[in-house]
């Protein structure tokens, strides 16, 4: 059969590890049956336009035909000679901003965090080599990444609108490394710490010991805009290894984060659940959080929980727990990955699967008082048009119309990767294909 080849190649090139527990780099390493997957780095805003890396570059599909923003091999500014070589996360807003993460060569820096919109020239947005705020060091290199939407910050800075970038990063001091979450304004260039590692932990005894997986919410308000920011820590005090906190960004920075579940607190799903263990994917939305979080009782090993916040006060609710069934057929979940939350009470997740003629897949469950589980997409299922076989899935997007967009490899047709909108086990083409 004669495959059709098109300029637009994903680039599959971040373990999912990386994203979780592994990249902590110290007490733990990825267990093995977790959901490993290579993944391609994909972002797509609630207008649909989707934006996307290759080995070609950086490219934005917000109509027919796409538009590369920035070329492998150009010039990086600022940077006294760099070039880009390769690209990592990338993240694109309401707006079109698009930051992204890359790799230079070729010049005094090695990679850093930079900023383009459509048809506009890219800039700097931090650098390594770059003073860290709040350190004895600089920026060594640059992990997780969001964006924000873009915010009223008038009265509290010299810039009355801005969209907001948050980032994990290795600062390098004289000592050794230290991780951090730190921020960046946009409009301003304006760089803060958040959090670091060593830092107390609040009113608790203790200190952060490294930072996990993290998710960031704007919210636009007259007179001034809001950021919230969700992370997993893993933490040096007795009490607990490790948790989850919540704190806020404009129009102060909070003094302390807020726990809002620890590690040895009891697991909410009745006899047998245990208490919370360790945490390792976790998403915001206006109303709930969720996350992953592995147990220490026998019915189940790891689940997906919500979390609800209303003042002082935190509710919690078991979602997903492993051993569950699938949707439509046999099966039961084994393993889950990453999270995707829209403000419509709706979560994609990845997940295993055993008992079923498929390996995972990703699934969609509804939030707050009803758990409704429907399948979004499998490995092993059809593509649409001649383009083959889904093989493997890779990042994935929810947006708050409630389609899914993901990145997949193909076999046994005329693709090899491609973008798709998943729905309800209804795959859509976006014409972004090799």
């Amino acid at each position: 059969m004669r495959r059709r080849h098109r300029h637009i190649a994903l680039l599959l090139g971040v373990g999912l590890a990386t994203l979780g527990p592994a990249s902590w780099g110290g007490r733990r390493a990825a267990m093995p049956e977790e959901p490993s997957i290579e993944l391609a780095h994909l972002s797509v805003n609630d207008h649909e336009d989707i934006v996307y890396t290759t080995s070609e570059g950086l490219f934005l599909k917000s109509g027919p035909r796409p538009l590369r923003l920035v070329a492998v091999g150009a010039e990086a500014p600022m940077t006294r000679g760099g070039r880009f070589r390769t690209f990592g996360p990338v993240r694109i807003n309401r707006r079109g901003t698009v930051v992204f993460h890359a790799a230079l060569e070729g010049g005094e820096v090695s990679s850093g965090l930079f900023i383009v919109r459509a048809r506009e020239r890219v800039r700097p947005l931090v650098l390594a080599g770059q003073l860290a705020p709040q350190t004895r060091g600089r920026f060594a290199a640059f992990e997780r990444l969001e964006l924000t939407d873009r915010i009223r910050v008038f009265g509290i800075l010299p810039i009355p609108e801005t969209e907001v970038v948050i980032f994990r990063a290795i600062v390098e001091e004289e000592e050794g490394t230290r991780s951090g979450l730190f921020f960046a304004l946009v409009e301003g260039g304006d760089v803060g710490a958040l959090l670091l590692q060593g830092q107390p932990i609040g009113v608790r005894r203790g200190r952060y010991r490294a930072f996990g997986d993290f998710s960031a919410l704007s919210i636009d308000t007259f007179p001034l805009g809001t950021v919230r920011i969700v992370f997993i820590a893993e933490l040096e005090e007795d009490a607990a290894s490790e948790g989850i906190f919540l704190m806020t960004l404009f129009p102060r920075l909070s003094e302390f984060a807020r726990p809002i579940v620890l590690s040895g607190e009891d697991a909410p799903g009745g006899p047998g659940i245990g208490r919370f263990d360790q945490f390792r994917f976790v998403s915001l939305n206006r109303n709930e959080l969720a996350f992953v979080a592995t147990l220490t009782g026998e019915r189940a090993n790891e689940g997906i929980f919500e979390a609800v916040v209303v003042g002082p006060l935190v509710f919690f609710q078991t979602k997903v727990l492993q051993g569950g069934n699938v949707p439509f057929g046999p099966g039961r979940f084994e393993r889950f990955g990453e999270l995707s939350s829209n403000n419509s009470e709706q979560l994609v997740f990845r997940a295993t699967v055993i008992e079923r003629d498929t390996p995972g897949g990703l699934y969609l469950v509804t939030l707050g008082p009803l758990t409704v589980t429907t399948t979004v997409v499998e490995i092993g299922d059809q593509a649409p048009q001649r383009d083959g076989r889904i093989t493997q899935i890779g990042e994935f997007v929810l947006l708050e119309n409630g389609k899914t967009y993901f990145q997949a490899s193909l076999a046994d047709g005329d693709a090899h990767e491609a973008i798709y909108i998943g729905s309800a086990r209804r795959l859509f083409p976006t014409g972004i294909q090799r």
